[in-house]
Protein backbone atom coordinates (compact mmCIF):
# COMPACT_ATOMS: atom_id res chain seq x y z
CA UNK A 1 0.00 0.00 0.00
CA UNK A 2 1.53 3.65 -1.05
CA UNK A 3 -1.18 5.76 0.08
CA UNK A 4 -4.19 6.15 2.69
CA UNK A 5 -6.84 8.29 2.66
CA UNK A 6 -9.60 9.80 4.90
CA UNK A 7 -10.93 6.52 6.11
CA UNK A 8 -7.30 5.68 7.61
CA UNK A 9 -7.47 8.76 9.85
CA UNK A 10 -10.71 9.00 10.53
CA UNK A 11 -10.74 5.49 12.12
CA UNK A 12 -7.67 6.59 13.75
CA UNK A 13 -9.52 9.84 15.30
CA UNK A 14 -12.22 7.45 16.63
CA UNK A 15 -10.17 5.30 18.37
CA UNK A 16 -8.17 7.55 19.73
CA UNK A 17 -11.10 9.62 21.04
CA UNK A 18 -12.80 6.37 22.46
CA UNK A 19 -9.64 4.82 24.02
CA UNK A 20 -10.58 1.45 22.26
CA UNK A 21 -11.39 -0.79 19.03
CA UNK A 22 -14.57 -1.63 20.66
CA UNK A 23 -15.78 1.25 21.56
CA UNK A 24 -14.90 2.74 17.81
CA UNK A 25 -16.46 -0.25 16.73
CA UNK A 26 -19.94 0.82 18.55
CA UNK A 27 -19.67 4.75 17.65
CA UNK A 28 -18.68 3.72 13.28
CA UNK A 29 -21.02 0.75 12.94
CA UNK A 30 -18.09 -0.99 11.79
CA UNK A 31 -16.05 -4.72 12.64
CA UNK A 32 -12.92 -4.81 14.65
CA UNK A 33 -11.14 -6.13 12.17
CA UNK A 34 -12.28 -3.58 9.58
CA UNK A 35 -10.97 -1.04 12.08
CA UNK A 36 -7.87 -2.80 13.20
CA UNK A 37 -6.73 -3.69 9.36
CA UNK A 38 -7.02 0.33 8.77
CA UNK A 39 -4.83 1.36 12.00
CA UNK A 40 -2.40 -1.30 11.03
CA UNK A 41 -1.95 0.35 7.27
CA UNK A 42 -1.52 3.94 9.10
CA UNK A 43 1.22 2.62 11.54
CA UNK A 44 2.43 0.67 8.69
CA UNK A 45 3.18 3.75 6.57
CA UNK A 46 4.05 5.81 9.49
CA UNK A 47 6.29 3.12 10.29
CA UNK A 48 5.55 3.34 13.69
CA UNK A 49 3.00 2.57 16.02
CA UNK A 50 0.14 5.18 17.33
CA UNK A 51 -1.29 3.30 20.00
CA UNK A 52 -0.38 1.03 22.80
CA UNK A 53 -1.79 -1.02 25.36
CA UNK A 54 -2.86 0.41 28.37
CA UNK A 55 -5.22 -1.60 30.89
CA UNK A 56 -8.32 -2.95 29.23
CA UNK A 57 -7.89 0.41 26.29
CA UNK A 58 -5.30 1.93 24.06
CA UNK A 59 -2.65 4.67 24.77
CA UNK A 60 -1.74 6.87 22.11
CA UNK A 61 1.68 6.91 21.54
CA UNK A 62 3.75 10.15 20.92
CA UNK A 63 3.18 9.41 17.03
CA UNK A 64 -0.64 8.95 17.69
CA UNK A 65 -1.13 12.26 19.90
CA UNK A 66 1.02 14.38 17.50
CA UNK A 67 -1.38 12.70 15.08
CA UNK A 68 -4.06 13.08 17.10
CA UNK A 69 -3.88 16.80 18.12
CA UNK A 70 -4.53 18.53 15.18
CA UNK A 71 -6.58 16.15 13.14
CA UNK A 72 -9.82 17.02 15.36
CA UNK A 73 -12.20 14.89 13.82
CA UNK A 74 -12.57 17.66 11.34
CA UNK A 75 -11.90 17.10 7.37
CA UNK A 76 -10.00 20.22 6.61
CA UNK A 77 -7.63 19.14 8.94
CA UNK A 78 -6.55 15.96 7.97
CA UNK A 79 -3.94 17.11 5.72
CA UNK A 80 -2.81 18.69 8.36
CA UNK A 81 -2.79 15.69 10.94
CA UNK A 82 -0.75 13.76 8.52
CA UNK A 83 2.20 15.90 8.41
CA UNK A 84 2.28 16.03 12.27
CA UNK A 85 2.29 12.75 12.36
CA UNK A 86 4.90 12.13 9.54
CA UNK A 87 7.65 14.16 11.56
CA UNK A 88 7.23 12.29 14.26
CA UNK A 89 7.77 9.00 12.52
CA UNK A 90 9.56 8.10 9.69
CA UNK A 91 7.52 7.34 7.41
CA UNK A 92 7.35 10.22 4.40
CA UNK A 93 5.01 10.89 1.34
CA UNK A 94 1.93 7.83 2.41
CA UNK A 95 -0.39 10.70 2.53
CA UNK A 96 -3.22 11.68 -1.08
CA UNK A 97 -6.32 13.04 0.06
CA UNK A 98 -8.42 11.24 -2.65
CA UNK A 99 -11.41 9.62 -0.67
CA UNK A 100 -12.45 6.46 -1.59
Amino acid sequence: MDWLNYHHLHYFWVVAREGSVTAACDVLHLSQPTISGQIRELERAMKAPLFEKSGRGLALTETGRAVFRPSGGSSWTWSAAARSGSRCGSGSGWWTSSRS
